[in-house]
């Protein structure tokens, strides 16, 4: 089935991309002063660098003298080079290189990131003892005027080092994208520098979060399961209940336009920076067939919501906050029959054994295992239909490369790791008996804080229970699921106080509220829409 793929769509499609549009100095060159950099931590995050280079230089390093990254004015991923600037300097420099030796920092960039970047002078000496040299292109230079600074930069290089081969590590899949990482890996060539590829020395690098990481993917998963919970699901089953025939592309723009709103709820209780909100996977809606459940291939499938054909939709979507991701994905069945009702409650479990396999010390390949032996122990017949992964470490990048909880990976989880637990069954039959029938495939995802010996699920307040995920079109009486509902909360006041915060609660900051509404359990009254739950239509 054609896809609708959209975003940070590209060509080799990942479905990811950030909205964020807060103008700053990597941002089309705006002169908006607002992203100052925090030098103090900079300075914190110059000397774990520079310290994770000297004591992994042989093999993350791929032994590299010097350290290059290009990040291009433009891209339709995020790239690694993204991420760096991010993490290092807490704001996007794009159009810019970096080069990190042992006693400098050179940067090439523009003249309005200049005006930014040369506050790091005195603190990138302090750090390290390395000087910081700004190469400064005018806003108006050309493409000549670029490659002349490229070449007294490159001069300075040889000039510092006494090698008789420079190996210089960089990012061998960004050395292509766009003109500036181009034009910069031709001058590298030209001088027959030795070029390493040390994304491994950046994936470990950025693999364990500090606590200001964590808080940023915790404010994320807070937007993204509210979004989740009181957004998308709630429109997908009112599209179902009125037997609309909306398309999944026009249901997804809705959903996008309800991060920002949920973000506007969050803003005074959580202090969060509205600029710094965006989405980075999604949303992606797939029914009625032709359904890819692969990460980085997930997108919504073309056309209208169906939930008749297949008898399930795959919902999903991840919020960024300051640049850090978070995830969920969820499962809506519809008549579910017999078999796709256990192959569900299956999944469940293995997903929670990936989630309590995340231990310090814990290989990947065994949390991936954890899986596979429930599967086995549950289901045999669906081993074959599992993923081949069970997700990845995550951050400033939807998946972190290198970091893959899957059956070959060896690595160690960490403490203070992210994973994007993402766990499916695809392509199983909807009737096991007919052979040439129609196809369906399940997915959950959530996101997942390794904290010392605690596992913490931040996208939890989105039920996974099988009765809150089921639907019925046979006739009930409404107002016997009315009398099962308890009485204590109506709906509005469970969304107001577990949803957005408003109200009962006095006004404290940062970690504990924070803690405190992540805490609240999902499984208060839902009001009108639960007399739905299990009969639609």
């Amino acid at each position: 089935m054609a896809s609708d793929k959209k975003g940070r769509g590209s060509s080799d499609q990942q479905p990811f991309f950030h909205i964020n549009k807060k103008k700053s100095a990597g941002r089309g060159g705006s002169r908006d002063p607002s992203p100052a950099i925090d030098l103090d931590h900079f300075k914190k995050r110059l000397k774990i660098l520079y310290s994770h280079w000297n004591e992994r230089k042989s093999d993350l390093w791929q032994s590299s003298h010097v350290i290059s990254m290009a990040y291009p004015p433009e891209s339709a991923e995020h790239p690694k080079s993204a991420a760096l600037s991010l993490w290092l300097l807490g704001h996007e420099f794009k159009d810019t290189i970096m080069v990190f030796m042992e006693t400098v920092m050179h940067v090439l960039c523009s003249t309005e990131s200049a005006a930014i970047l040369e506050a790091l002078q005195g603190p990138a000496s302090e750090a390290i003892g390395a000087d910081c040299l700004l190469h400064v292109k005018g806003s108006r230079a050309d493409q000549e005027a670029v490659l002349r600074l490229m070449d007294g930069l490159l001069e300075d290089i040889s000039k510092r080092t006494g090698f008789s081969i420079l190996t210089v590590g960089h990012v061998a899949r960004e050395a292509s994208r766009g003109w500036l990482a181009r034009a910069w890996t031709g001058k590298l060539r030209s001088l027959n520098f030795s070029l390493r590829d040390v994304v491994a020395g950046f994936s470990d690098l950025f693999s364990v979060k500090d606590r200001r990481e964590i808080m940023n993917v915790r404010k994320a998963a807070y937007l993204t399961d509210n979004v989740m919970r009181n957004y998308m699901k709630p429109l997908i089953e009112d599209a179902v209940d009125e037997e609309g025939s909306e398309a999944h592309s026009r249901l997804t723009e809705k959903v996008k336009g309800a991060v920002s709103k949920v973000a506007l709820r969050a803003n005074e209780r959580l202090q969060m920076d509205l600029g710094g909100v965006g989405i980075c996977f999604g949303p992606i809606i797939q029914s009625g067939g032709g359904f890819d459940i692969r990460p980085h291939h997930a997108a919504s499938s073309s056309g209208l919501l169906q939930y008749d054909t297949a008898g399930v939709a795959i919902i999903g979507l991840g919020c960024s906050y300051k640049g850090y991701c978070s995830v969920i994905a969820r499962m809506m069945l519809f008549d579910p029959s017999t078999w796709q009702e256990k192959a569900y409650n299956v999944l469940v479990t293995a997903e929670k054994a990936v989630v309590s396999s995340l231990r310090p010390g814990v290989k990947l390949s065994a949390v991936y295992q954890a899986a596979v032996s429930v599967v086995e122990r549950e289901f045999p017949e669906l081993v074959p239909h599992l993923t081949e992964t069970a997700g990845s470490s995550m951050g400033l990048e939807f998946l972190e490369i290198g970091w893959a909880i899957e059956a070959r990976n060896e690595k160690f989880v960490r403490q203070n790791m992210v994973f994007n637990v993402y766990l499916g069954l695809q392509d199983l039959l909807k009737d096991p008996k007919k052979p040439n029938g129609c196809t369906f495939s399940m997915v959950l995802a959530d996101t997942v804080i390794v904290e010392g010996e605690e596992t913490k699920v931040v996208t939890r307040r989105c039920s996974k229970l099988p009765e809150d995920v089921s639907y019925s079109f046979t006739e009930e009486d409404d107002e016997e699921e009315k009398e099962k509902m308890p009485q204590a909360f109506d709906g509005k006041e469970a969304k107001r106080i577990a949803v957005t915060g408003e109200g009962t609660h006095k006004m404290i900051s940062g970690e504990l509220m924070l803690e405190q509404l992540l805490d609240m359990q999902p499984n208060v009254p839902k009001g009108p829409r639960s007399a739905r739950r299990r009969r639609l239509g």
